[in-house]
Order: structure tokens, then sequence, then C-alpha cells
């Protein structure tokens, strides 16, 4: 095998360089004296510079594609760019036998494309499978990353780095005389394709011949097509005017049919609107009667409404919810007093919110609602019940929500409340007076009183 010697290669410059070889006779010699592999220990990986002199041939030249080989020299700054790729290798191969910036950029790359293939040799821990492994590995068409991994690893001794070096020895021989083969094959087969094309070319003309003579008597024969379709499309005319003429014939004799049809139909249509206009006339005399039903109530519940809103009748006097004081609806009449305190309404009817909040005055009080959460907000409530010296809660008119929170509000307080079933002022007249007597009571001083439930 030859060994290469060291040549000098010229910085990167502006000007265009070659990379100065010593002669040939010079760089290529016998190595005869080749440093044997010395045994390792341990699990480090040689380096590129630490390989046998004779390996650094094989790996650069079947390792490292010249393009990349030349891309690593400009990297370290060398004029590579008009190199012949011998000359490029010669050097390269003179730089990795010690370790410099461009071996140690050739070890980098190396160590990058070949990770794969170093990993799979991981596992080797002796040479006979070293050697195994890089067989298979080689066999499978892999050569470049196994010659990485095997030389480099820990248990290539001399033997293995003598086995593998003459197997890729003989492998560069076997790839350089199949390549000649290969040229000759391509030689041959590149003859051939020039026959072969020549007589596609002349194929092709006979086929543009053929094909202007078939075209020729396609238009021809399109003409005649033509000729026939145009004698055709008057054939079709004139049995389109004859089925037209039978159309009508036909139309003419079902015309007597359809308006029958349509007579029967009609009368069937308005039989039935006779029945529907008797049930609409009875569900109108249902619905008169109904309306009548409902202005009797609207009257009835108009009355009593006046009665409650009605001013004073001379030799009476007047109840805090708009009744006579003398009513049945608060006991003992409007003796009870709020005193100024603070009365929250939660749910109740809006429309009577107005009667509550006289009520409430009339008896001396401060008034404040809270439609329980139906359309106020139910975090302000709590907020609200702060405010109110007691509580009357109508429960059919709130929350579940807000039912629940007044009545824990109220029982953590000991807040006076009471609980109306019945929205109406009566009902809430009642509460009041309950609640004013309670506050009467907590007003003398016998007690703090417990909540009205």
């Amino acid at each position: 095998m030859c060994l290469h010697r060291s040549a000098d290669l010229p910085p990167e410059t502006g000007a265009p360089g070659q990379l100065a070889l010593k002669p040939l006779s010079a760089a290529l010699q016998v190595d005869a004296s080749t440093l044997p592999v010395a045994a390792r220990s341990g699990s480090r990986r040689r380096k590129l510079w630490e390989l046998n002199h004779r390996s650094h041939c094989p790996v650069i030249g079947s390792c490292l594609p010249m393009a990349e080989l030349r891309r690593l020299a400009k990297r370290a700054g060398l004029n590579a760019r008009t190199t012949s790729d011998y000359s490029l290798h010669v050097y390269a191969v003179g730089q990795a036998q010690e370790r410099g910036e461009f071996a140690e950029l050739m070890q980098r790359e190396l160590e990058r494309r070949y990770a794969t293939a170093v990993a799979r040799f991981a596992s080797v821990h002796d040479a006979a499978t070293l050697l195994a492994r890089w067989r298979e590995t080689a066999a499978a068409g892999d050569v470049a990353g196994a010659l990485w991994a095997a030389l480099t690893h820990p248990a290539c001794d001399e033997t293995s780095d003598k086995e593998i070096y003459g197997e890729i020895h003989m492998l560069s021989h076997q790839v350089g005389a199949g390549h000649r083969a290969d040229l000759k094959r391509l030689a041959e087969l590149e003859a051939e394709l020039a026959r072969s094309a020549g007589e596609a070319r002349r194929d092709r003309e006979r086929a543009q011949r053929r094909q202007s003579e078939l075209e020729l008597q396609l238009r021809v024969r399109d003409a005649q097509l033509a000729e026939a379709r145009c004698t055709a499309s008057e054939h079709e005319a004139v049995r389109r005017r004859l089925e037209a003429q039978d159309d009508a014939l036909q139309r003419a004799r079902g015309v007597e049919t359809e308006w029958r049809r349509r007579a029967e139909a009609a009368e069937r249509k308005l039989e039935a609107q006779r029945g529907e206009r008797v049930g609409l006339q009875r569900r109108i005399e249902a619905l008169d009667s109904e309306l009548g039903e409902l202005r009797g109530e609207l009257q009835a519940a108009e009355r009593a409404l006046a009665e409650l809103l009605a001013p004073p009748v001379a030799g009476g006097a007047m109840a805090a919810c708009g009744t006579l004081a003398d009513c049945s609806v608060c006991p003992g009449g409007a003796t009870a007093d709020l005193s100024g305190r603070c009365l929250l309404c939660v749910g109740g009817r809006e429309s009577l919110v107005g009667h509550y909040r006289g009520l409430v005055e009339g008896l001396g009080g401060r008034f404040l609602h809270h439609d329980g959460g139906i359309e106020d907000n139910p975090k302000q409530l709590e907020a609200t019940l702060a405010s109110a010296d007691a509580v009357v809660c109508q429960a059919g008119c709130v929350s579940h929500a807000a039912y629940w929170k007044l009545k824990e509000y109220c029982k953590r307080t000991n807040k006076p409340c009471i609980y109306l079933k019945r929205s109406g002022v009566t009902s809430f007249a009642r509460g009041v007076e309950l609640l004013a007597r309670g506050a009467a009571v907590d007003a003398a001083g016998n007690g703090e009183g417990a909540p009205l439930q």
C-alpha cells in the first residue's frame, strides 16, 4: 500500500493556487516500517491521527466524499478550488498523520457522518466479534461506516487492523476492476442506445407519415359524417314535428279529463272548508264564552283593587295596608309602628312593590326590595340583608339559591324574618304586622328576640 507524505497547501487567498506536492516518486512510497497498532485498554475510541498510517488512505478515500473534503479544506482556510481530487486526497492523508486543524475537522465530520455505524459497533467487546461485525456490515453495503467504526473501535488490535486493511485494500481493487467493466459495458450500452435512437427516429418518421395519411382519411370521413348528420337532422326535425302534433292531440283529449278531476278536487276542498268553518265557528263561540268569564274575573279584580286603593271614608281610620283600620286583616288595626326600622322585602310581584312600600312607610318604616334573583344580582342579596332590620320573604317568588342564602344569613345573624306563601298585599300586611310587633318588643328592651320563621 502507498504511504502518502504530507504536501504543502497554500492558504486561502484572492489568487487561485494549486496544492504544492512533492514529486510522485517521493509522495508514494512502499511502507516497509508501518508501526503496529498498540493494544488499547478502556473504552476510548481512536482518533483519526491515532490510526495506523496505512489506514489513513482508505479511511479518507472511502469515508469522506471529495465534495465534503473540499468543504473542510475551505473551512481550514486552504485554497483547493483548482486542485485535482488526487492532489487534495494526498494532502489530506498527509495531514491526518498528526493532530492539526484540518485533521480535527476531518475527525469531527467522520464522527458526525457515521454516528449510527459507531453506535452499531458499541456492543462489541473483543476483536473476533469486531471482525465479524465489520464483515457483516460491509457485506450489507455500508462499507464506509463499518470501516470507520471498526478501525477506531477500542477492541481493534494489530491483527484486526491488518485483516480489515487487507479486505478494504482488495475490495478497492475489485471495485476498480468492476468500475472498468462497468465503463466498458456503459460504452456498449451507449452505442446500443445510439442505434436504438436511430431506429426510434426512423420509426417516428414512419409513424408521422402514417399519422398524416390517417388524418387525411379522417377528414374525408368527417365530411361524410357531417353530411350524414345533416340528413339525419332533417329527418329528426320531421319526426319531432310529427311527435309534437301527436302530443298536442293527446293533450287536447286529456284537457276534459283534467278539468273534471280539478272540479271534483275543488268540490272536495269546498266540503272540507265548510267543515273547518263549522269547527272554527264553534271555537269562536267557546273563546267568546271564555273571554266573558275572563272579563268578569278582571272586573272583580279591579273592584278588589279599587277597594284596596280607595281613600278613607268618613268616620273610619285607614290602616297601613290601605284598608280600614277596623278590618280583620291587621290584628288590632294600625296600632303597630316600625319606628324607623328598615324592612327588606325579598321577592313578590313587581306590580305590587309600590303597595308594599306604601304599607311599610305608612307604619313608619323604611322599605328595601330585592326580587330574589329573578333579575337582580343574587350576589347583592347579602349586602342588602346587612342594611335591613327585618326581612319578609315571599318564598314562592324567589330563586332556590336566594332562598337558602337568605335563610342561612338570618339564622346566623339572628335577624327577624318571616316567610309568606302568597305574594298578595293582604299576606304582606300580615307579615309586616307580625314583624312590627316583634320590632316594638325589641325596642322596649325585653330581650333580643328570636327571628320569626
